[in-house]
């Protein structure tokens, strides 16, 4: 999650096709969040971008 209107959260969409949930940290290194992908697409608002080669 970025909550700062200067850093803008970027997610490749592949993450979200491929997967059910999504892990991330939590701000500290030994603690993390699973999350439902579709809650935390409603939730972060990430802007889609494809890294990957087509």
């Amino acid at each position: 999650f970025s909550f700062h209107p200067d850093l803008t959260l970027v997610a490749d969409p592949l993450l979200f096709e491929r997967f059910d949930e999504i892990a991330f940290n939590a701000g500290l290194l030994e603690k993390s969040v699973i999350m439902d992908t579709q809650d935390y697409l409603r939730i972060a608002r990430p802007e889609l971008v494809t890294f990957r080669k087509q």
